[in-house]
Parts: C-alpha cells; structure tokens; sequence
C-alpha cells in the first residue's frame, strides 16, 4: 500500500473541512460567541472512525485493561505488554490509538521493557465523545499514579499532557521523558487547524474567546517553553523539519528552555514520524 505524503494527506484533509469552516464563517458575521463555541466543539471532539481501528497484533499480544475514572466521569482502555525491565507509558495524540506505537513497542519489547499504552478519552477504545488536552492531563495524572511508569513517551497532545501535568504538579512521576512532535504552543497548534478548516479571524477570536470562558485560561498561556521550565528530569526531543501541523522551530525553543533534554532533528517523516530511525533514536537513548 503507497504511503501518502503528509502534505497531500494535509490537503485532502482540508478539502473535506472546508464546507465547516465556511459555515462558522458565515454564523460569525451574525453571531461570533455562537461561531466560537461551535469552533471549540469541533476542535474537542475528534472523528471516531479515524481512531477506533487498532493493529491486530496489538489486540492479540497485550493484556487489555478497562479503567474507570471517577474523578471525570470516564473509562478508558490501556494495553499492557509484561516484562522485567523500566515500565514505559505511551500517550498518542490526536485521532490516533496505542497501535501508532506498535513498531516501538515491538522493539521496546525485545530489550524486555514492560509497556502501557493508553487509549486518550474520545480514541481507540477509550470511552468519551471529548477531547482536549486538559482532560487528557486529567486523565494522565490519575493513571500515572496508578501504574508508576519509569519513562513516559507522549506524542504530538500526549506529550503536551505530559508537560502540563508537570508543570502542574511541580514534580515529574517519571525519571525520563520523550517527546515526540509536540506543539510548542497551544494557540499557534489551533492557529494551524483553523487554517485547515479555513475559518477567518472572527471565527477564530471567538474560538479562543470561548476556550478562555470554558477552562479559566487563555490559550496563550498554554506555552510548552515555559512549562519545560519546571522540568527537572532529563528527556529527550524528537521533531522533524518537515513536520506541518507543529513547527520544528518551537521544538528548537523547547530543548533550549529545558536544561536536561537532548534534541534529534530527522527530516522527511513529517507530524507522525514513522519508521526504524526514530524507534533507533528512542532506543539508543534508553539503553
């Protein structure tokens, strides 16, 4: 099967988002708080078909385990793989599942790390119509008090929720941490989806307007340097030049704010960062 480039999938993307961005444009010119509301829901509640289809062989190797959360009314899925070494948690991100990992959590397997891979709210087989990475933080800190893992690796809004809970805590629940394609600001990540979807400027300060009003901050204040700074553990950063949903530049700024963190640049992979150089990466790095 042809692999498709990011940038065509980008734009194929766009083009079946287009008619809604259209639409909230037209609604704003009468009604902007209504046009940012909606504009928050569509970015909060991803499309489920795109996630719910997971790898067979994730399926048949791990032990699936349900999970209620009380403290946000949800259950979601994890998968474990056993072993006797460094429990690794895995976090994805947006309209993904644990499957995204599989290629890495074969290789983690073979040096016999224990692996945890979460399902986010609203993916894979997770329970939850909604998304954002508030919840997503919510939900992060409860299981890693739970299970305790030595090495969390989050990608794209897993590795956001990982920071933010850090930062939140003040203390890391881990001794390493990996982030892979991660946004380095939350408001220039949206600016880019708003572009994908084609809403206009009134659209998009109602959208923010309405994320203000909804979780008691503002979008700009989501800043991943500044939240590094709280870090005190060493990690590492992965991020591809050619990465067209979060800019390798603010990975750049990330690696500089956080004092302990090594940085590899790859090029020609994109947001998903697929295949053997980046699971080498990971591997030499916790070896």
């Amino acid at each position: 099967m042809p692999i498709v480039p990011e940038a065509v999938r980008q734009q194929m993307s766009s083009a079946a988002l287009k008619p809604i961005g259209w639409s909230l444009n037209m609604v704003a010119r009468f009604d902007q708080e209504l046009a940012g509301d909606w504009a928050l829901h569509l970015f909060s509640h991803p499309r489920s078909r795109k996630s719910s289809i997971h790898a067979q062989e994730v399926l048949e190797s791990a032990e699936q385990i349900r999970h209620r959360l009380d403290s946000v009314d949800l259950e979601v899925q994890l998968f474990r793989w056993p072993g006797s070494g460094p429990v690794v948690f895995l976090a994805h991100g947006w309209e993904s599942n644990t499957s995204r990992w599989l290629p890495l959590i074969q290789a983690l397997r073979s040096f016999d790390f224990q692996v945890i891979g979460l399902d986010a709210p609203a993916h894979g087989f997770s329970g939850g119509k909604e998304f954002n990475v508030v919840l997503y933080t919510q939900v992060l800190s409860e299981l890693l008090d739970r299970y305790r893992p030595d090495i969390f690796i989050g990608h794209s809004a897993g590795g956001m929720a990982g920071v933010y809970h850090i930062h939140l805590e003040k203390k890391a629940p881990f001794h390493k941490l990996i982030l892979m394609s991660v946004p380095y600001e939350l408001e220039d990540l949206m600016n880019t989806f708003r572009q994908i979807v084609g809403m206009n400027d009134l659209v998009f300060d109602g959208l923010k307007a309405s994320f203000e009003e909804h979780f008691g901050f503002s979008m700009a204040a989501f800043s991943m340097p500044e939240f590094v700074k709280d870090i005190d553990i060493p990690g590492l950063i992965i991020h591809d030049k050619d990465d067209s949903i979060a800019p390798y530049h603010g990975s750049r700024i990330v690696h500089k704010n956080w004092a302990q963190s090594a940085f590899y640049g790859t090029e020609q992979l994109g947001h998903s960062l697929p295949g053997e150089e980046v699971v080498a990466a990971v591997l030499d790095y916790l070896k």
